[in-house]
């Protein structure tokens, strides 16, 4: 499984975990209607559900907005964090 990142054009940072990347972007597009600006999508990795765990219910807690968005005043700082955090886990 992977873990992703995704900024939107919304200024909005997504983070999640799928077995099929690609797809999982398509979706996403089609169901918001947003353009990805930029996207990371981490190696393939059992760590995947802990990683996004940690990242949405811990380190991002307090600017998640709705599931597994997230929106704050310095959301390009996030989306270069946690693709950092997700390298470092997946060494």
């Amino acid at each position: 499984m992977n873990v992703y990142v995704i900024r939107d054009n919304l200024d909005r940072v997504k983070i999640g975990i799928t077995n099929n990347p690609k797809q999982r972007f398509a979706t996403i597009k089609n169901a918001t209607g947003i353009t990805i600006i930029d996207s990371y999508i981490s190696p393939n990795t059992t760590k995947a559900r802990i990683i996004e765990k940690y990242l949405l219910d811990t380190k991002y807690r307090k600017i998640r907005q709705n599931g597994e968005w997230l929106a704050g005043n310095k959301i390009d700082s996030v989306f270069t964090e946690a693709t950092k955090i997700i390298n470092d886990w997946t060494k």
